[in-house]
């Protein structure tokens, strides 16, 4: 899936995104399929189904495998995984012990414990392991090993329908681990078999001590119990059929059946130089569904025998049935979508799956590569236009400043209007500033501190000088505080009637002792003089 690229599909056993697995099983005439949705920690069985494997002259067997292969998923709909289950005929295994439980260290180990027991070279081979058993640092390891060429020949069935399995695994490990995941029988000490009655297969797995030790596929099945009543009876096959799955087998005809079934157990059991039988028989496959089977099997076998009821793991709070339950030939398809602990990991797929780790790596690398080029271009370009969009209101709120500034403070008076046009804002501050400490001594020359000095020299002007008499007419009169080194003084424009007038009027000056450094008047009409105000003895007193 593509979110996977850049989310974890799963952590652990809990699945962030849900997904739909399909588990297939390959039979001689028809294929079985199971859905199983996954979705946060529960496993929901959605739907199981058969489809015939319908045969044509002109076609191989491989093609008409294909063609029901792709029936059936169109009667699926979507899914994200694809598994297939293989038979255990085809594979070649080997239980080993190992000094460390590593995966990785295991797969690298197996391959040349394997390899003396390959009818062909290890590099014809596809092998792969599950661990059956692990304590502290030791694992019992079963090592699995197929032809490349049979596994091919299986892949070729899906690469014709466009299609490609995700796992490759096998039929009696997939049995296993199900077995495995039922409570009730995880813990299941000695030897117990796992016997699953197929239409023309019986598979036959020996669990020791919770191990798998044996695994063991019969050219009979439920076709040859009812060859034999064919015989028998003297019956037609779809009379035998109805007879078998109605009245339930019988110990005449099944006995021949089953005496194949204990012989297997018990060559089986001899070989692993094991000293004990059979304590119990746990039936699955479709001869479940025959009437009266596990009471003779038991018989014969001497052991307890019952059947493999998948209710049990069903509602154990994790695996879910979104219908009435599953068919008992449904049983391997439905382990192998399941997928146990136990077998999560395995896949006969092993060399390809690395391939495919590799491809989904380089695209979670090119994925990354283009989600941070991206992201960096998209924070460049939006960086661009913001910084774009601030100098451009920077610009614009710098002239509304400056022309609030030259409107407060009249600075367009001070230069021409082109000059005016291209005034800077620190200048039109730097203007603003002189305008206001201007206006700041001019109001602290009118302040509390200095109102009353500048009010007492013009009373002392008033007083002394006889303004009728000397007919003064004063046009301006300017109080100018001191700025920098300047003093405070007080400049006035004016004249007087004659010359006597503008002595009487420079000796008032004189005598008020008020003024310093007063200038010499030529003229009646004395102009603009400016009168330097004499604070020395006024601060002292």
């Amino acid at each position: 899936m593509i979110y996977t690229i850049f989310i974890p599909e799963k952590i652990g056993d809990y699945y962030i995104l849900p997904c739909r697995i399909v588990g297939i099983e390959i039979e001689k005439e028809y294929i079985n399929a199971t859905v199983v949705k996954y979705s946060g920690a529960k496993k929901i069985i959605e739907k199981t189904l058969k489809e015939p494997i319908e045969y044509a002259i002109s076609l191989s067997h491989q093609d008409q495998a294909s063609a029901a292969i792709e029936r059936i998923l169109e009667k699926i709909g979507t899914y994200d995984y694809l598994f297939v289950a293989l038979s255990s005929s085809l594979i070649i295994y080997k239980e080993l012990t190992l000094p460390f439980i590593d995966k990785q260290k295991i797969g690298m180990v197996a391959p040349f414990e394997v390899e003396s027991m390959l009818p062909f070279s290890l590099h014809d081979a596809v092998i792969d392991t599950i661990i059956t058993k692990h304590e502290a640092a030791t694992a019992t390891v079963l090592a699995i090993a197929l032809k490349k060429e049979v596994l091919d020949e299986y892949l070729d069935i899906f690469k014709k329908i466009g299609k490609e399995p995700d796992k490759v695994t096998i039929d009696l490990i997939e049995l296993y681990g199900l077995y495995t995941s039922i409570p009730d029988y995880m813990h299941t000490q000695g030897v117990v078999s796992l016997i699953d009655i197929g239409m023309y297969v019986t598979r036959i797995a020996i669990i020791i001590d919770g191990k798998l030790k044996v695994m063991r596929v019969l050219t009979q099945g439920i076709a040859t119990i009812l060859k034999i009543l064919e015989l028998d009876r003297n019956i037609s096959h779809s009379e035998a059929y109805d007879y078998l799955f109605k009245s339930g087998i019988q110990e005449e005809n099944g006995s021949k059946f089953f005496s194949q079934i204990q012989f297997t157990l018990q060559t089986s059991l001899s070989k692993l130089s094991s000293s004990q039988t059979t304590q119990k028989i746990f039936l699955t496959g479709t001869g479940t569904e025959i009437p009266h089977i596990t009471d003779a099997l038991a018989k014969l076998m001497s052991c307890e025998c019952e059947v493999l009821y998948l209710h049990k793991i069903i509602h154990n709070g994790t695996i879910i049935s979104a219908n009435n339950g599953i068919k008992s030939e449904s049983i391997i398809s439905t382990a192998t979508a399941l997928s146990s602990k136990i077998t999560d990991n395995f896949n006969m797929r092993v060399g390809y799956i690395s391939e495919t780790k590799k491809t989904l790596i380089t695209q979670q690398l090119i994925a990354a590569l283009l989600f941070i080029t991206v992201t960096i271009s998209a924070l460049s370009l939006y960086t661009f236009f913001t910084l774009r969009a601030f100098k451009k209101e920077t610009v614009t709120s710098e002239q509304e400043a400056v022309d609030k500034l030259k409107k407060v403070f009249s600075l367009s008076r001070r230069g021409s209007e082109k000059a005016d046009k291209g005034l800077s804002l620190e200048t039109a501050n730097n203007a603003a500033k002189a305008e206001l400490v201007k206006e700041e001594n001019i109001w602290f020359s009118l302040s509390s501190n200095n109102r009353f000095s500048f009010l007492t020299y013009l009373q002392e002007l008033t007083s002394r000088i006889d303004r009728d008499k000397l007919a003064l007419d004063l046009k301006r009169l300017i109080i100018r505080t001191g700025e920098g080194t300047q003093q405070d003084s007080i400049i006035i424009e004016g004249s007087v009637k004659d010359y006597n007038a503008l002595r009487a009027f420079e000796e008032a000056l004189y005598e008020s002792n008020m003024f310093k450094d007063i200038p010499k008047l030529q003229e009646p009409k004395f102009g603009t003089i400016t009168l330097v105000l004499d604070k020395t003895d006024r601060e002292k007193a």
